[in-house]
């Protein structure tokens, strides 16, 4: 579902850990003689003990054992998207297998690893923030525009060092890089400006962000 612009935003609806309500085009009923897995079908399939039309995602986090919890919590850990692991908690708690965190952690290694192509992933409103919540360090430019900001990410998809992006609404885009490297020797649109003031120690990939509505975040992926 959605519309495949690299912006997840725009695809769901969040309703909770791993559940969303998709948004875009032809997401209505489909008509009864274009079904093909139907009440008999169905009624064959084994079921494993779980229905997920009863699962609230809140509920079952907070009633999750405190066992399974804890070792949920420390073998989701490892996932360093915020978002991401939230979701392995609830997948655990929600199916009572350890097991269930693996899919979290091949889909992380999937998008970091395998699928990188320079695409300005949208993470929300907000500064950009590591898995641990620090700053990035900063780079100011000359462009002011939502998509001014994430062309020009783009554009440094293979410049060492580059994590992401982020902009002060209505002012100016900072691209954001690891810390200890600097992405000026590249030429930009509009060029450079100086760095930013309150850049931080971030390390590893754009995980979250501080929530702020006055501010907009992109990851590198």
């Amino acid at each position: 579902c959605g519309d495949f612009d690299g912006e997840p935003h725009n695809d769901f609806e969040p309703r909770g850990l791993s559940f969303h309500k998709p948004i875009g085009s032809y997401l209505e009923a489909v008509e009864a003689s274009q079904v093909l897995f139907g009440p008999e079908w169905l009624a064959h399939q084994p079921s494993h003990g779980v229905d997920a039309s009863q699962l609230d995602p809140e509920v079952v986090v907070q009633q999750c054992h405190p066992t399974l919890k804890a070792t949920a919590e420390e073998r989701c850990r490892q996932v360093t998207d915020v978002r991401l692991r939230g979701d392995c908690v609830f997948d655990v708690c929600a199916t009572g297998l350890i097991s269930a965190a693996e899919g979290i952690l091949s889909a992380e290694i999937l998008e970091g690893k395998v699928n990188a192509r320079g695409i300005p992933l949208f993470r929300g409103s907000g500064q950009c923030l590591d898995s641990v919540g620090e700053r990035f360090n900063a780079f100011n430019t000359s462009l002011t525009t939502l998509e001014e900001c994430a062309d020009v990410l783009r554009s440094l998809a293979l410049t060492w060092g580059v994590v992401g992006a982020q902009i002060y609404l209505s002012s100016g885009c900072q691209i954001l890089t690891q810390n200890g490297t600097d992405p000026t020797h590249v030429s930009i649109r509009g060029g450079w400006g100086p760095r930013a003031k309150l850049s931080g120690q971030g390390i590893g990939t754009v995980s979250d962000t501080d929530g702020d509505e006055s501010w907009a975040c992109w990851q590198l992926v």
